[in-house]
């Protein structure tokens, strides 16, 4: 019995130095392609892993998906895309960068539009090796009425103050 629980410890301790290993070893970000969008406008959303070893890294997947964004705390990508229980992997080569491109566009519009205001996006990289430490910080971003828009509403304001004045 003490040999099994020691095989257990063994195990345990392997997958947790793998976990915090891959952890330290790989730097996340998330950009997107604007800082300031229009009302229904695609939002392009880069997810990278950059490896800043002198090393190779590993990074293992357990399903087609390998990465993610979630949008203002709130929607996540990954759970309206279809995936595939299959184990993928990449291999970061030394000082190497590797992105993924996602687009939060009509479909994902039609499940969580982003309306006139501030939103934040935070990329996620779903490998084995991150246990758990697969996100970057949250990116802000903005969404900006039409110009058409802001004007029309101008002008609305400008005539409503003629009318004031003739009283």
């Amino acid at each position: 019995m003490k040999k099994r629980a020691r095989l257990f410890l063994s195990l345990v301790l392997v997958l947790f130095w793998c976990q915090t290993a891959g952890a330290t070893l790989v730097d996340l970000g998330v950009a997107t392609d604007q800082q300031t969008y229009l009302p229904g406008e695609a939002v392009v959303v880069w997810v990278s892993a950059s490896n800043p070893t002198a090393e190779y890294v590993n990074l293992t997947f357990t399903s087609t998906l390998q990465a993610s964004y979630c949008m203002d705390g709130e929607f996540y990508w990954h759970e309206n895309q279809d995936s595939f229980p299959v184990i993928t992997y990449v291999t970061l080569d030394p000082y190497e960068t590797y992105s993924w491109e996602l687009v939060h566009s009509t479909a994902e519009m039609q499940d969580y539009p982003l309306g006139i205001g501030t939103h934040t996006v935070a990329g996620m990289v779903m490998a084995f090796e991150l246990g758990g430490q697969g996100s970057t910080d949250a990116l802000s971003f903005e969404v900006i009425p039409e110009p058409a828009s802001v004007l029309f509403v101008l002008g609305g304001l400008a005539g409503l103050a003629r009318r004031s004045r003739r009283r």
